[in-house]
């Protein structure tokens, strides 16, 4: 799963600077997409800065016990995701249709 600059430092309560300077200084690496925004894996940010536990994981945690669909997100993000994974395994499996 890929995170904008900006999703990376809302979920980490971080700033956005300081997650550019951590790609310049090469502690965090990063890709760029199709549209030429930077994006971060998860798997990247939770390398570098652990499993998100601060105000804004709390708060989705909260949400998430909330509300019945667990709107948060971070869950619109996975949703997203998925859509599109599962889109792109569905033209896949297109091409292999007698």
């Amino acid at each position: 799963m890929q995170l904008t600059i900006t999703e990376a430092a809302k979920l980490y309560g971080k700033q956005r600077k300081t997650l550019y300077r951590h790609i310049s200084a090469g502690r965090l690496s990063c890709s760029v997409r199709g549209d030429g925004h930077r994006v971060i894996d998860l798997s990247e940010l939770i390398r570098c800065y652990g499993e998100p536990t601060g105000e804004a994981a709390a708060s989705d945690t909260e949400k998430t016990r909330d509300s019945p669909q667990g709107d948060t997100p971070l869950t619109h993000f996975l949703v997203a995701e998925l859509v599109a994974i599962n889109r792109h395994q569905s033209e896949q499996l297109e091409g292999w249709r007698p």
